[in-house]
């Protein structure tokens, strides 16, 4: 292990991620399945485009991921185990969005319709994982990282006439088809596999697969001044990704299925507040191959629980034709693992995760703000910001959106 530990410091490890991406997203805790005029639709539920105009939207965001902490406690006589330390870090590379989305409005009125079209880039696994001789001595450093590509279509079905009040009003319908992309990094830092193959396993692969998603976007109540309830519902599909490195020998992902539900709820005129509640369900545990040690801890499915409120500002004294929009929510947020005991985390056959996690489940509190104007022939624009806190580290997103 000592010959490895100028190489140890380039090694992190994954926080329990999932999807959201999209700066009014993380300011709202992360409850997003029941938009309806937020581009960001086209990724988080394709039926949310039906009655949007055109418009784009970018964002860029940060991820947890965990560096060792070299120090001299490390050297003899004391022999410590560097220590992981979270850090926030960018996607990779880092220009790239995190989220770069186009809607296209058709149909009238009485039929609204949109295509939809995005690019995403929601995970980013890094961690250490173990030898293949001891499972808790860090041997070799993984990465895995993930893209994915979307087209979609979305049509609104009519129940009651627009403007008029009641129940059950609307029902919006979105298909999207997707190609994904990951890459995959492993290098091993203690040389396992110099006895099978006469050198240390170094190596940067990557694949594509074929996904999709669907979702509904209901109007379950709307009294057309100020008061409307949605009930959204969607779900992403797993992707298989074939690398021509084995499992056996290196850990590897597939993207995970994911479904989501979620409620908003709008109080207009006097009180321009929106709540929104969410649900979201990720089996990362059919997403990985099976451990092969004797205790056979797993990466495990989790459920995330998230609320969120957006409040809609006018100053016109001071700021004319600015709306601002302050943001906050609260998330619990659960790890892939069952246990902080670091001997009894999950592993991909033989390989373990290595880290010194902190919770099992997290509570995750978040807040932001968004600055929208007009222009001069009407279209919306709008600037947006968000901070999580009460994770391993404190996250940040901005985003733009551009009506055209």
């Amino acid at each position: 292990m000592r010959t490895t530990i100028a190489l140890l410091v380039l090694s992190a490890a994954a926080y329990a991620q999932d999807q959201q991406v999209g700066a009014r997203t993380k300011a709202m805790g992360g409850s997003y399945t029941a938009f309806e005029d937020d581009p960001v639709s086209v990724w988080l539920n394709p039926a949310g485009i039906a009655t949007q105009p055109d418009a784009l939207g970018i964002a860029y965001q940060t991820y947890t991921t965990y560096d060792l902490d070299i120090t001299p406690s490390i050297l003899p006589p004391s022999g410590d185990e560097p220590v992981g330390e979270p850090v926030t870090g960018w996607t990779d590379p880092a220009l790239i969005p995190s989220y770069l989305g186009l809607v296209f409005h058709l149909g009238t009125p009485e039929s609204p319709q949109a295509f939809g079209f995005c690019f995403t880039a929601p995970y980013q696994l890094k961690f250490p994982v173990s030898t293949t001789f001891d499972t808790d001595i860090v041997g070799a450093r993984f990465e895995q990282v993930f893209y994915r590509f979307r087209a979609a279509y979305a049509r609104d079905f009519r129940f009651q006439p627009a403007g008029t009040e009641g129940f059950l009003t609307h029902l919006s319908v979105g298909l999207a088809v997707d190609l994904a992309v990951s890459r995959l990094v492993f290098r091993e830092l203690a040389p396992d596999s110099l006895a099978v193959f006469g050198v240390a396993l170094d190596e940067n692969l990557s694949d594509v697969g074929v996904g999709g998603g669907a979702g509904l976007l209901l109007g379950v109540y709307d009294n057309t001044r100020n008061f409307k309830v949605n009930l959204g519902l969607a779900y992403q599909s797993k992707v298989h990704f074939n690398f021509s490195l084995s499992p056996e020998f290196a850990p590897q992902f597939d993207w995970p299925n994911q479904y989501q539900a979620g409620l908003t709820v709008y109080l207009l005129d006097g009180m321009p507040l929106r709540i929104t509640a969410d649900v979201q369900r990720i089996e990362w545990d059919g997403a990985t191959a099976d451990s092969t040690l004797p205790d056979g801890h797993n990466f495990e499915d989790l459920n995330n629980y998230s609320l969120g409120v957006e409040y809609a500002l006018k100053i016109p004294s001071l700021f004319a034709g600015v709306t601002f929009y302050p943001r906050a929510g609260i998330r619990r947020q659960d790890a892939p693992w069952q246990s902080t005991n670091g001997q009894e985390l999950p592993a991909i056959r033989n390989r373990r995760m290595v880290i010194r996690p902190d919770e099992e489940v997290y509570t995750v509190g978040s807040f932001g703000l968004g600055i929208g104007w007009s222009s001069e022939a009407g279209k919306s624009r709008s600037f947006d910001f968000a901070f999580d806190f009460g994770g391993d580290t404190n996250n940040f997103a901005m985003g733009f959106t551009l009506e055209m």
